[in-house]
């Protein structure tokens, strides 16, 4: 059984723009007239921070390390470390959605985008994070770009601040070799996966020996000391993605863990959730006509309890009921109570409303903000409470307004109660005639 092991180590040590313009000038001054001390200085702290600085080279706003690590060069400037550094374990935020997409710069005619997207689906199968592939002004964007003094395939970026990926991943154009060409689709996979490793937090496996430097080398429970096999090893570019290994997937569920709940027999996706979450009456698939609820089993016995804690992967299955008729229950706001009704069974029930507008315009009822609306609820417990103020602005002037709900719920058995309201503040309205100054509520269920 191969091992695996990852350290993380957020190191972006990310400094916030000053607004202070004597600042800007006088580091600006410093990197001009003694750029070949601060070059030595910046040895100096990478040293210190535990990373090897023999083949260290400067890239734009970035200092190379170790081949494909990026380091701020602001974040090791003397000047600014002493008030603005940040010296924490940065990395992203479980559960968060990350954008990923290549520019440009790498050509169509390449397999790079059809890489990205694989890598996409492995890091959303095993993380609680989810990755979305697009190239309108990703969250990190891949591209080329000339990476000087160095002969490393590619390059990713630590997070710049808690909970936050680093933004790029840079693909070597200056590679000895046709890297588009010298690289197949295994390949740049693998590579991708171990260079947006470092984008979420991740540090070279086989970086013992670069120190905790204050930064922050750690251990993730559950892995070995030592995993050649690791994609994020440091020096493997050129090695072709198999599967993930158990130490990998360790690591990654170590670091952002979830539950999934799929839904079988549905055309709704799964989701990712925490441990301990309680499955919402509002989640439903995307076909609603006879749905009936969910179930733990495919024999369609065991009916979901919405009390249940949600502490491991589940598949969940839907029962319908095909060719069932169309119950409707109505409650209009000029009645003294709210109407009740009795379920005999699960079902997914949705509302209709209508506002009548009175003698007063929209505008007056639509100021007395959550005095005019329907609700839904089960003794003293309100299932659902919608206000029909916001959307009041958009009636038909001469007639009322409608709302259709868009978030149908799922409710057991057992007896409810509907309810309709219009705000009393308009004065009595001819309510009766159903047409001015009324709410009506239609619940409609299979």
């Amino acid at each position: 059984m191969k091992t695996k092991y990852f350290f993380f180590i957020i190191m972006s040590l990310f400094i916030l723009s000053s607004c202070n313009e004597e600042d800007k000038v006088l580091i600006s001054n410093k990197m001009s007239v003694n750029a070949l001390l601060q070059l030595e200085q910046a040895k100096l702290t990478i040293y210190a921070m535990g990373f090897d600085t023999t083949s260290i080279s400067e890239w734009g706003n970035y200092y190379v390390v170790e081949g494909d690590i990026l380091i701020y060069k602001d974040s090791v400037n003397p000047t600014k470390i002493k008030t603005r550094q940040y010296r924490t374990n940065f990395y992203v935020n479980n559960f968060r959605e990350i954008t990923i997409g290549v520019n440009n710069t790498i050509s169509r005619s390449t397999n790079w985008r059809d890489a990205v997207k694989e890598v996409v689906r492995l890091y959303n199968e095993y993380t609680g994070l989810t990755f979305v592939y697009s190239e309108n002004n990703p969250n990190i964007t891949i591209y080329k770009s000339n990476i000087s003094g160095t002969n490393v395939c590619a390059s990713g970026t630590f997070p710049p601040s808690p909970g936050e990926p680093g933004h790029e991943i840079i693909i070597n154009s200056n590679f000895y070799r046709d890297i588009d060409t010298y690289l197949d689709l295994n390949q740049k996979i693998f590579l991708l996966m171990h260079e947006l490793g470092h984008n979420l937090g991740l540090r070279h496996t086989n970086g013992i020996s670069e120190g905790d430097g204050g930064v922050g080398l750690v251990q993730i429970p559950g892995t070995p000391i030592v995993d050649p096999n690791s994609f994020m090893n440091g020096g493997t570019c050129s090695y072709s993605w198999d599967v993930i290994s158990t130490y990998d997937k360790i690591a990654l569920e170590y670091l952002w863990p979830c539950c999934r709940i799929s839904f079988a027999g549905s055309s709704r996706p799964g989701i990712k959730v925490p441990s301990g979450y309680h499955l919402s009456r509002f989640v439903i698939p995307t076909s609603i006509e006879g749905f009936c609820g969910w179930y733990e089993d495919a024999a369609l016995t065991i009916p979901w309890k919405y009390v249940n804690e949600i502490t491991s992967d589940i598949t969940l299955y839907p029962k319908w009921i095909l060719g069932g008729s169309i119950t409707r229950i109505e409650d209009t706001s000029d009645t003294s109570y709210s109407t009740t009704f009795t379920l005999s069974r699960t079902a997914l029930v949705s509302l209709q409303a209508t506002v009548g507008r009175g003698f007063n315009e929209w505008w007056d009822i639509s100021k007395y903000t959550n005095q005019t609306g329907v609700a839904l609820g089960k003794s003293s417990s309100i299932y659902k409470m919608i206000y029909l103020d916001q959307y009041i602005w958009n009636a038909n002037p001469e007639s009322y307004m409608e709302y259709i709900d868009k978030d149908p719920i799922i409710l057991d058995p057992g007896t409810y109660w509907l309810s309709a309201f219009f705000t009393p503040n308009l004065g009595l309205q001819y309510g009766a005639s159903g047409k001015h100054g009324v709410t009506t509520v239609t619940l409609t269920y299979y």
